[in-house]
């Protein structure tokens, strides 16, 4: 089994989303082969230990202790299996998270596809707050559908229930949230729309997502030391924006590093009348170890 490195978890502070722009909806055509669920990660909790996984899809299934009718509290635990070895990590939620591309025909189930659009457009309209105009949605059903199609959306989530409003999904899932990964060349990859639904608030299914979008990267850009990743951080200019001070903080953290600024405006002049005011967007890259 190949080595891993150890992933290192911090602490944040609950956030709903991690506003990544994204705003090149472009997809080249070479994206299209991600749709073959190169890797299946299901978590659950709070932290999901990666020390054991392949970096050939494996799968992580967990197993919960508790019985408290979903929130497992004080010192309960979950049980992770991986390959046959198991591990106690800490756990808010008896729930099995799954995060995949999932197939290109998830894009034709509209309960599906309208559900994460609720949810990115949801928490961007948060999180943004302030830096675009008040009725600005930061995707729509049709280009969510397209990333779907393409493959290049990673979707977490869990079996649909008739108490999700999802219930009358054809997939039989109901997302949780999403973060895509855009290939710019053949070691390098954009992250963007990385959103997770209100529900999610302090699971810590955002650092799943990202370490699951990371460890796709290493596995199909060359490998570590070699694969690199980049994101965008949209930053108003006239204002300080708290949420996007504690995103820098944590990209920081994560080992990124800002290697440019750009004013948005100039970059997407057709989305400068929604600005409410001066804005950048901050560039960071990171070389996976």
């Amino acid at each position: 089994m190949q080595n891993v490195s150890k992933v290192t978890h911090f602490r944040i502070p609950p956030i709903r989303c991690f506003s990544i722009p994204f705003y090149r909806h472009q997809i080249p055509n070479d994206l299209s082969r991600l749709s073959g669920n190169p890797h299946r990660l299901t978590a659950a909790g709070r932290h999901v230990n990666l020390r054991h996984l392949s970096s050939k899809g494996n799968t992580i299934m967990t197993q919960h202790d508790g019985s408290n009718g979903g929130a497992v509290s004080g010192s309960a635990r979950v049980t992770t299996s991986i390959n046959g070895m198991a591990e106690n990590v800490p756990t808010k939620k008896r729930q099995n998270v799954t995060i995949e591309f999932p197939p290109a025909s998830v894009a034709d189930d509209e309960a599906f596809t309208a559900a994460l659009t609720d949810i990115i457009n949801a928490a961007y309209t948060e999180t943004e707050a302030g830096i675009f105009k008040p009725g600005y949605l930061r995707t729509s059903a049709n280009d969510v559908a397209e990333f779907l199609k393409a493959g290049s959306l990673a979707v977490a989530s869990i079996p649909a229930t008739t108490s999700d409003a999802t219930s009358n999904t054809t997939s039989g899932r109901t997302p949780l949230g999403c973060i895509s990964i855009k290939r710019l060349s053949k070691n390098r990859a954009e992250l963007g729309l990385f959103a997770v639904a209100m529900s999610q608030r302090g699971s810590g299914l955002g650092r799943d997502l990202m370490t699951w979008a990371e460890r796709w990267c290493s596995d199909n850009l060359g490998g570590p030391g070699v694969a690199v990743v980049q994101l965008d951080l949209l930053v108003p200019t006239h204002f300080d924006h708290l949420f996007k001070k504690r995103l820098d903080v944590w990209y920081t953290r994560l080992g990124y590093k800002v290697v440019g600024r750009r004013d948005f405006a100039l970059d997407y002049p057709n989305l400068a009348p929604q600005l409410a005011g001066p804005t950048e967007y901050r560039m960071y890259e990171k070389t996976l170890a």
